[in-house]
This record gives C-alpha cells, sequence and structure tokens, in this order.
C-alpha cells in the first residue's frame, strides 16, 4: 500500500514523501496514529498544492526578513540587563562570566560579558 507520511517516522519515511509500505503496517501502525495516510490521486495533489503554497510563503517572509535587515544595515542596538532571572543557577552565571574578564573586584555583572551586547 502507497503512503503519504504526515511525520517524520525513523527508518521509514519523512515528512511528506509517498512510498510503499506492507499492507498491515499501514493499516494497523501508521494510519490509525496518525503518521501517514493512503496516498491516492487527491491527497497526493492536495499535499503538492499544500507545498507549493508553504515555498511560496516561506519565499516571502524571506523576502520580507532581507529588507529589515538592509534597512538596519550599519546601526548599532545595545541591550541591557535589568534583573537577573532567580531561575538560573549562580553556577551557571559565574561559570559564563568569569570567562570574560579576571578582575575579581567589581561586581559579577559588571564583569559578564553577557550584561551588556552590542548587535
Amino acid at each position: 500500500m502507497k503512503v503519504l507520511f504526515l511525520k517524520d517516522v525513523g527508518g521509514v519515511g519523512q515528512r511528506g514523501t509517498i512510498k510503499d509500505v506492507s499492507d498491515g503496517y499501514a493499516l494497523n501502525a501508521l494510519i490509525p496514529k496518525g503518521l501517514a495516510v493512503q496516498a491516492t490521486p487527491d491527497k497526493i495533489a492536495a499535499h503538492k498544492k499544500q507545498e507549493e503554497l508553504n515555498k511560496r510563503a516561506s519565499g516571502e517572509r524571506t523576502q520580507k526578513i532581507a529588507e529589515s535587515l538592509s534597512q538596519m544595515n550599519g546601526r548599532r542596538f545595545v541591550m541591557k540587563v535589568k534583573q537577573i532571572s532567580t531561575d538560573i543557577s549562580s553556577k551557571v552565571l559565574k561559570g559564563r562570566c568569569r570567562k570574560g574578564t579576571q578582575d575579581r573586584r567589581r561586581p559579577l555583572m559588571a564583569r559578564c560579558r553577557h550584561a551588556q551586547r552590542d548587535f
């Protein structure tokens, strides 16, 4: 039975591919779990049409992002951290911040290269 994979299935097929699998595997495992559908001509055509629409939308998004980036070219953005979140463990934060400098007299956030970063 030919099936159209809706999701990636390890060792069997990737999303969007059409593959011939055994009837029992398709009917008992793939189709009931929503991993694949039977590959009828209507479903194949609908899938190709949807895939084409997704490619167009992706191309439009890429163009919008490129235009936005070209407008920001040459500008400098500074982001500052106001408060350290309490869910970050101090060991992780200290480990990241000590790599930047060896000056231990200054407070932790002043030493931390992650505290202020230019983009």
